[in-house]
């Protein structure tokens, strides 16, 4: 049988155990991390390159400093943002942590426009007479440490400050920068204080309300008037002063209170924008705009609504006269007088539409976050003077 397979190796595969192990498989060829990469220098060639292997750190979620986190330890704090009221918040809550330590502290406040960074420092280094702890608060501290030379100054300051004062640099604009990691090396404070969104807003007027004015409000009214005021909380909380007052100690803010007290008297202010473009003046158009946004701080929503009904209106009446109709009446809930009649009668048809069209979509736009609320009014304001003073 042997010379039988010896001479048919087909038989003796017969004959074999199907039992045996299977061949080894071939090496895989070698895998990079990028097709075409060159081996590594040491090790087999199919490990990847540790540069290419190794995890990626992530950037630590940033946390906002709350007025409770604050200490009485820190000698430098950097407050900065757009919202003042904010910055005042957090510097009365740093100086009741300071006078829970040291007790009572009255506040020596310095100007970074006028004072020097010598007198500054050299405020900050004395020791006071009558109280165990001074606080040194500095407005307009960007102001000051723009000047040549300056910054380097309060940067060593910040590395071995004086124990016996806390200096609080305070500013609405601030450039980050080697004094910020100096004065957070020393144990110091960096207090952001961003202008709130319109959630964050509504939040702090319901917080704030029964807490500083002894009314509660819901959330409804909350959330309209940071539509009618804006997200800024000195005005916020101006109003709330004025409703707090209204509803009495104990009371509840309703919306009712907030669309009788606020409400009216901004929709009417915005509603004057409408006179001059009526008269085709679109230079006295767009400052009484500027008037409204920048000194009056009426709300953009406010202004927006105005010439939506503006645009609303001047297509009624349009069509009504298009169509043969009596202008003065152009439909059972659209109330028109003299002005925006004669205005109606003199544009075409097309025009109102398409002074509407652009009114809905500059509302649309900045409901949803496209592009710059104020640029949008300006351009709107533009388009309805140049229709309107034809």
């Amino acid at each position: 049988p042997l010379f039988l397979c010896v001479l048919c190796p087909t038989l003796l595969l017969c004959v074999l155990p199907r039992s045996l192990p299977p061949a080894p498989r071939p090496p895989a060829p070698p895998r990079y991390a990028k097709p075409g990469a060159r081996p590594p220098l040491l090790g087999p060639p199919w490990v990847p390159a540790p540069s290419i292997i190794r995890p990626m750190a992530r950037k630590p979620a940033a946390t906002r400093i709350r007025p409770d986190d604050l200490t009485a330890d820190s000698r430098v704090a950097i407050v900065h943002g757009e919202d003042r009221l904010l910055q005042q918040l957090y510097i009365d809550a740093l100086r009741a942590k300071l006078e829970a330590v040291h007790g009572e502290i009255e506040p020596i406040r310095l100007d970074g426009k006028t004072d020097d960074a010598a007198t500054i420092l050299d405020e900050a280094r004395s020791f006071g007479l009558m109280a165990s702890h001074r606080l040194i608060v500095v407005s307009d501290a960007d102001v000051l440490l723009k000047r040549e030379g300056v910054r380097p100054m309060f940067e060593r300051y910040a590395e071995q400050p004086s124990e016996g004062s806390t200096l609080v640099l305070r500013a609405d604009a601030w450039r980050p920068g080697n004094l910020d990691k100096k004065v957070v090396a020393a144990g110091g404070l960096l207090i952001p204080c961003k202008a709130m969104d319109v959630p964050g807003a509504t939040a702090w007027v319901v917080k704030r309300a029964p807490k500083q004015h002894g009314a509660e409000i819901d959330r409804l009214a909350a959330a309209q008037l940071v539509e009618l005021t804006g997200t800024d909380l000195a005005r916020l909380d101006a109003e709330l002063g004025k409703l707090g007052a209204a509803v009495g100690e104990g009371g509840t803010i309703t919306k009712k209170e907030v669309s009788a007290m606020i409400g009216m008297s901004r929709e009417e202010s915005a509603w004057v924008v409408q006179e001059p473009l009526l008269r085709g003046d679109g230079r006295a158009a767009m400052t009484k705009l500027h008037e409204l946004l920048g000194v009056s701080r009426v709300p953009p929503i406010l202004v927006r609504r105005s010439l939506l009904d503006l645009a609303k209106k001047l297509h009624a009446v349009s069509a009504a006269a298009r169509d043969g109709g009596n202008p003065a009446k152009p439909g059972a809930s659209v109330r028109v007088w003299g002005p925006v009649i004669d205005a109606g009668r003199r544009i075409h048809p097309n025009d109102a539409r398409t002074l509407l069209d652009l009114a809905v979509n500059a509302d649309r736009n900045a409901k949803t976050g496209r592009g710059d609320e104020v640029r949008g009014l300006e351009v709107l304001t533009a388009r309805f003077a140049s229709v309107l003073g034809r």
